[in-house]
């Protein structure tokens, strides 16, 4: 009861300084890895999101990727993603996505400290000759975990988007941080459990975003 109340008070709190909606939502999804050897990897994933206070399915989206680890701590990886998005007319809108990952990991002790660049480009409709022009960002996303053992590591992280070539919007339009902690279960399954706070910014409505999220990792 304090915990919901808690949470109460911090959502209308936020909601009255952003001057914009504010919305619980949830994540869930499945990841499955096939490391074909000791540098080339497949990946597929698919997800869905529910928005409205859970209420509705907003997002479903699925992706495919190759990943190459370069060495120890540093991969590069390249990706497809397909989104169904339900807009205000009930009904749902594609969008396809194209992406890039660098992704480093560095470890002292029981600490490892992540970071991924993200190079995107996202099409509305089609990837070619969509309602809407297509958008480019940069993702910077930084982060911190630590391993209490083989099975529980706790971890936190943040997030900025850049984007790169949108008419009206020229710096940081949206940030995301999010604290949880990943279980392994043995070298195949692993699953992670966080919240996280998403807000828009350089546009009139800046809205707010709850999340909750378990996302299933399995390797192959």
């Amino acid at each position: 009861m304090r915990v919901s109340l808690t949470i109460y008070l911090l959502v209308a709190a936020l909601q009255a300084h952003a001057q914009g909606q504010v919305d619980v939502r949830g994540l869930s999804s499945f990841n499955v890895e096939k490391r074909l050897d000791r540098s080339w990897s497949l990946t597929a994933f698919v997800a869905g999101i529910a928005t409205y206070d859970l209420k509705e399915l907003g997002f479903a989206f699925g992706a495919l990727g190759v990943k190459y680890r370069v060495r120890k701590g540093l991969s590069i990886n390249a990706n497809y993603r397909y989104m169904e998005r339900r807009n205000l007319e009930n009904f749902y809108d594609a969008r396809q996505s194209i992406y890039a990952d660098l992704d480093l990991a560095q470890g002292t002790g029981r600490w490892t400290i992540t970071g991924t660049l993200r190079a995107q480009r996202l099409h509305y409709a089609k990837l070619f000759d969509g309602y809407k022009p297509p958008l480019s960002y940069l993702r910077l996303r930084a982060g911190l975990r630590f391993r209490l053992n083989y099975y529980w590591q706790p971890m936190v992280e943040g997030e900025i988007f850049q984007p790169l070539d949108h008419p009206t919007r020229r710096s940081v339009d949206q940030f995301r941080v999010m604290g949880g902690i990943a279980h392994t279960f043995n070298v195949r399954w692993k699953v992670e459990l966080y919240e996280q706070w998403q807000q828009q910014l350089d546009r009139p409505a800046r809205d707010i975003y709850f999340l909750t999220a378990m996302n299933w990792y399995y390797r192959l």
